[in-house]
């Protein structure tokens, strides 16, 4: 059996290749990579600033969740591996447990993003302008900057995507052996960021399939040993599962809905809103492009159109298929969008004259959303008039997805200042692992916080979380009996039957420019008798 892999040639980009222009008003190879590179060293620049500089937005709840996760390493955890905690530790230990701390890897990931956007544009199809638009196109989009400075699992997952798609073009269109090694690093490694990660291999199989020209690779040893090496680098999170009742199976589970679920038409329509929301309003370029790549005639350039799409798709339609049955977020189908943004640059050069009246007004709504995102605080003064004429009846949360990223650190100082009043050994109780996280992180001393929804019974009862995996975190603790709390949530019949006494607290709210964004209830509870766990009975899933 022969491995020989042949050298297919690519052609030679002219140095003045535009999209949709005149030859005479071409950028340059040169002018397009200093726009490239200023872009996204701006962005870079920016971000830090941002970040450092009277930062509008607190972490979210995700984020500090994830930042619990790194005060305590492990090989895998309750519902992700363990490579975004990781993360954040070894930029915590730097730059310590800040917000800043805490974000700085995701905008070092999403450069790294756009630069492989650019080179596998420009490796795909050798045209410098349609790898500029590609770029381009991913900053005008709400989810890919939210994976430039949010630090959830999705930054390092959209890198991982971005890697292994770039080590595969340099496998199959250069033949370098060493690449397929690099695909099993990436999926891997992803693999540890996000599950849905091995449904990058079943695109690269499906294209290896459906490509007459790379079919024999399959004949090979290359794509199965980085499928070998992605399973041994996915190994901790099977060994921890097994030391944990694989509850992050049954969590993932439930929540794909393949446990339970019931089919709904408005999941379908929440998917397909959710993604015009993610996207902004240049997703209907992009399905647009999608579906002129599916049925294009045009021989030129169709195996790269071809490879883009078998790496988006499974994902996109894995997401698709699963709000059948439950509902999922809408920044789950976020890795298609690395190639996807890449064919629509291949249809816009294609089809520019047809489609530019539409792609201008929904990139400018796109960078204005961009730009209004980093700074919503500006519309609360007009939002606040109009909710005081009865113009506007809507929440602020809805209306502002930052909103509930705001606010969190003031109402950490509050709390900790109440919490002085009743004992400064008193425990921290919430009713869900996203506040009892925030609380964690934004309070005095950076406290070890407890989560009390799994152990409520009835409709109160909370899904599981990590804190229900960690024993010293878990309210059966013997040694726990005895202490008072400051509890931050709604109160009910379960916490009034676990403390002798409890006391109603003023509720702490916070305010910006005028309107409310937060409130939380506060308790004093005093003389903690013991929750009783009630096992892995429960839901594993919000």
């Amino acid at each position: 059996m022969s491995s020989a892999l042949p050298v297919r040639a690519i052609p030679v980009p002219s140095p003045r290749q535009t999209i949709g222009t005149p030859r005479g008003r071409a950028l340059s190879v040169r002018a397009c990579r200093i726009l490239a590179a200023s872009v996204i060293a701006g962005v870079v620049v920016f971000h830090l600033f941002y970040l450092t500089w009277r930062c509008p937005i607190d972490l979210a709840e995700d984020e500090t969740y994830y930042w619990d996760w790194s005060r305590h390493l492990d090989l895998s955890y309750y519902s992700k591996g363990p490579a975004t905690a990781c993360l954040i530790r070894a930029s915590c230990a730097v730059f310590g447990d800040t917000m800043p701390g805490v974000r700085y890897p995701a905008v070092f990931l999403r450069a790294g993003i756009a630069i492989m956007t650019y080179w596998l544009a420009l490796r795909l199809f050798g045209s410098e302008a349609l790898a500029l638009v590609a770029t381009l196109l991913s900053y005008i989009t709400p989810m890919f900057l939210a994976a430039g400075l949010i630090m959830t699992t999705d930054p390092a997952y959209l890198f991982c995507w971005a890697t292994a798609t770039c080590c595969a073009c340099a496998a199959i269109w250069n033949s370098r052996r060493w690449a397929w090694i690099g695909v099993g690093l990436a999926v891997g490694v992803g693999t540890l960021t996000k599950f849905s990660m091995p449904l990058w291999l079943v695109g690269l199989l499906a294209f290896l399939i459906f490509s007459p020209a790379h079919r024999h690779l399959l004949r090979t040893r290359w794509p199965w040993l980085s499928i070998l090496i992605a399973a041994v680098c996915a190994m901790p999170v099977f060994i921890w599962n097994a030391h944990h009742n694989w509850v992050t199976f049954l969590h993932v589970g439930e929540d794909v809905g393949a446990r339970a679920g019931e089919f709904h038409w408005s999941n379908l329509l929440d998917f397909w809103i959710g993604q015009l929301g993610v996207i902004g309003p240049l997703f209907i370029v992009v399905f647009a492009a999608i579906i002129w790549a599916l049925f294009s005639a045009d021989e030129e350039g169709r195996d790269s159109r071809r490879f883009l799409l078998c790496l988006g798709l499974p994902i996109f339609m894995a997401v698709f298929i699963s709000s059948f049955r439950a509902n999922p977020a809408a920044n789950w189908a976020a890795a298609a969008y690395v190639t996807f943004f890449i064919l629509t640059g291949d249809f816009l050069r294609q089809n520019w004259n047809r489609w530019r009246m539409l792609f201008y007004p929904c990139a400018t709504a796109g960078l204005a959303m961009i730009l209004i995102a980093h700074y919503t605080q500006i519309l609360y003064p007009l939002v606040n008039r109009l909710k005081s004429n009865g113009s506007l009846r809507i929440s602020i949360q809805k209306l502002d997805p930052t909103a509930k990223i705001k606010g969190w650190a003031e109402a950490g100082q509050i709390l900790s200042d109440r919490r002085e009043a009743i004992g400064p050994a008193s425990m921290i109780i919430a009713p869900d692992y996203q506040v009892a996280a925030e609380l964690a992180f934004y309070m005095r001393g950076r406290p070890d916080t407890f989560c009390a929804g799994s152990y409520f019974t009835g409709t109160n009862r909370e899904p599981y979380s990590q804190f229900d995996i960690w024993l010293d975190r878990r309210l059966d603790h013997p040694l726990l009996r005895g202490r008072d709390a400051i509890y931050v949530g709604p109160m009910n019949d379960d916490l009034r039957k676990a403390f002798g006494r409890i006391e109603l607290l003023v509720s702490c709210d916070i305010l910006r420019r005028g309107i409310l964004v937060r409130r939380l209830e506060c308790w004093a509870c005093y003389d903690f008798r013991g929750m009783a766990w009630p096992g892995w009975g429960g839901r594993y899933n919000k």
